[in-house]
């Protein structure tokens, strides 16, 4: 376990983005419940946040680095799911 996470929030940054992304997508794709959603979001921020200050304590660009993408995508994200809702609203309506 410990290797595991030497080797994935260590060694490679980009791979706790990745993994709240992907968390991310499928909160919003398959529209879980409220408990679920709010679970598997916090899963995926705390795994985000726990790398970045790691990488922080290494090597200071990348964590701030990573953690700027992260929440570039994650801010992405929420604007092309309210887009696309709202023109599904509208779709429906025609």
């Amino acid at each position: 376990m410990k290797n595991l996470i030497k080797i994935y929030i260590i060694e490679k940054p980009w791979f706790s983005t990745v993994v709240f992304i992907v968390l991310l997508l499928l909160i919003s794709l398959f529209n879980l419940g409220n408990i679920l959603s709010i679970l598997l979001f916090l899963v995926g921020l705390i795994f985000l946040l726990l790398a970045s200050i790691i990488q922080l304590s290494k090597k200071i660009w990348a964590g701030f680095l990573n953690l700027f993408i992260a929440i570039s995508i994650i801010l992405l994200l929420y604007i092309l799911v309210n887009v696309f809702s709202d023109f599904m609203m509208h779709y429906h309506r025609l």
